[in-house]
């Protein structure tokens, strides 16, 4: 029996997934026209529209070309968020001075400089501080939050006991958590609260902290908190 077709065959079974996967990256250098080497950021919109950050400024790649949009991106030793886009087609991200907004229309560069600086700012999970629902840019810092709409307005919180404030975007809103070693205040967007979640939910010691608890909503509407080692409990 003639081996050699089934030895093709069975190469071609190994060799065409790793083809597949080289043609997924694409290489965007110096000589493409960027003038930095190292970006910070790299973000593609709805458009598929590539947008790049470097020291030198704010760039678009369009599969073409690389325009530079904005020269004010960054300074020496800014740290960046994660640029997110919201419902109206706005991107957004921080650095550690300012937070910047890019029209996808337009392509305008605003910076928004406010009180407290943004290196303050509580970073989540996910690495980025602005969650953004149709009407409002939520920013959470560790003394409080801000919301912009149309202005921006100091929402602080202050209130010794509650060591940080964090916001989630559960659905198509924004709520924010009043974080205290052992309790959390759940609010909506005007600061209205809405859950009060402590050990008693869990049935555990008052001593127990709830740091480590999340917070979720199902399709119903209902509220869950999570507690590690505690188990799922309905508010």
């Amino acid at each position: 029996m003639d081996f050699k077709p089934w030895i093709h065959y069975m190469s071609l079974l190994i060799l065409l997934p790793l083809w597949a996967t080289a043609q997924n990256y694409y290489h965007i250098g110096l000589e493409d026209g960027l003038n930095e080497r190292s970006g910070s950021q790299a973000f593609m919109d709805q458009n598929g529209l590539m947008w790049l950050t470097t020291a030198s400024g704010i760039h678009t790649y369009d599969g073409y070309k690389i325009k530079l949009i904005n020269t004010r991106a960054n300074g020496a030793g800014d740290r960046f968020s994660n640029m997110i886009e919201d419902l109206d087609g706005d991107i957004w991200y921080y650095r550690s001075t300012a937070l910047v907004e890019i029209d996808l229309h337009t392509h305008k560069v605003t910076e928004h400089f406010i009180q407290e600086p943004l290196r303050c700012f509580f970073i989540d999970y996910d690495g980025t501080p602005v969650i953004i629902n149709d009407k409002n840019v939520f920013l959470s810092y560790e003394k409080g939050t801000w919301t912009k709409n149309n202005k921006w307005n100091d929402i602080t919180i202050n209130n010794p006991d509650y060591y940080k404030i964090t916001i989630q975007k559960i659905g198509n809103n924004a709520y924010i958590i009043n974080e205290g070693p052992y309790d959390k205040i759940l609010l909506d967007a005007n600061h209205k609260i809405i859950r009060t979640f402590g050990p008693e939910h869990f049935q555990v010691d008052q001593s127990i902290a709830l740091s480590g608890a999340t917070i979720h909503i199902d399709k119903s509407g209902a509220f869950w908190a999570k507690l590690p080692e505690y188990g799922l409990t309905q508010w």
